[in-house]
């Protein structure tokens, strides 16, 4: 089934200052993920100031140290449409039918494809898929680094990028823990399958790092499905549960006020997911040698920049 989302960037990171971002909780400078010298490289994300770690109703919150969203409320609302990349060759076409085969055994086995969607149900389920969706971009920065290293020579940016997205993926995962204290099958399923995917993920990304980017890119797709039906749920059968307080990560980590809701958490998880989704595909098409950026990548943000200026007052 196949679905498209109006925010379509190509792009997996627009500075603040290539694009004139208004994001909340974003300094008055232009932030950006580095420099090297004539050239800016975009960050995956744009840059949320950190402080130290604090203390809420008795416990730490922690203050993530990486570039993470700070999405505005208009870049949230600018559209909501998924978006689904037809594969164009056989490396796409590998990648997409094995997340359709992994997707379809997944649903099965935790049983998410069986009978009314409940909370245990749909929180099992994010939990368990950012467990998953954090290993990807750690290995592949892992990879890079070693081959940087290794040639002696810069990276353009990959690392840093790739890394920005494993911690996101942690920071979404922990937001929803706070809801659920998973059993131990529950941890011990996520062990075996941390065994089984980091090396083989491994393992393909040493044979075909496009293969790798697009199956990634596929997978987020299916993230961003998921989080829309989850979305969609706030408003029927998971009504009450969609008008929880946002937990204490999720709050900080975003910056939201303390009237958010867990339905406006997975709003902003889901334009996390997107940015992920965009980026993998990015990467899955340009040469490894290549700076992360090209003309395209500003489409999303020209989209965002003009939504932000027609709800101006």
């Amino acid at each position: 089934m196949n679905f498209r989302f109006a925010l379509r960037s190509r792009s997996f990171a627009i500075a603040r200052a290539s694009t004139g971002f208004s994001g909340r909780g974003v300094g008055g400078v232009g932030t950006r993920h580095f420099a090297t010298g004539e050239r800016d490289i975009p960050a995956h994300f744009r840059v949320v100031e950190k402080s130290s770690m604090r203390s809420e109703n008795g416990e730490l919150v922690y203050d993530s140290p990486y570039q993470h969203p700070a999405w505005t409320l208009a870049e949230l609302e600018a559209g909501v449409v998924q978006e689904h990349k037809e594969p164009q060759n056989r490396t796409e076409l590998l990648a997409y039918n094995a997340i359709r085969v992994v997707r379809l055994g997944f649903d099965v086995f935790s049983g998410y494809s069986f009978g009314k969607l409940t909370e245990a149900k749909l929180l099992r389920r994010i939990i368990f898929l950012e467990t998953v969706a954090g290993i990807p971009g750690f290995v592949a920065a892992a990879l890079r680094h070693l081959r940087s290293l290794r040639r002696i020579k810069r990276d353009y940016g990959w690392i840093h990028s790739l890394l920005a997205e494993a911690e996101n993926e942690r920071m979404h995962m922990l937001m929803f823990s706070e809801m659920k204290n998973p059993s131990l099958v529950f941890r011990a399923a996520v062990l075996v399958t941390q065994g089984i995917f980091w090396n083989a993920f491994f393992t393909a990304y040493l044979i075909s790092p496009k293969f790798c980017h697009s199956f990634v890119g596929y997978l987020e797709e299916s993230a961003v499905h998921t989080y829309t039906t989850a979305i969609d749920a706030c408003d029927n059968d998971l009504k009450e549960w969609g008008a929880k307080k946002a937990t204490p990560i999720a709050r900080r980590y975003y910056q939201l006020d303390e009237n958010a809701t867990m339905k406006d958490v997975l709003k902003y998880v889901r334009l996390d997911e997107c940015w992920h989704r965009d980026a993998n595909h990015d990467f899955s098409e340009i040469a490894t040698d290549e700076f992360p950026h090209h003309a395209d990548h500003t489409k999303l943000g020209k989209i965002i920049k003009e939504s932000n200026v027609k709800q101006s007052p």
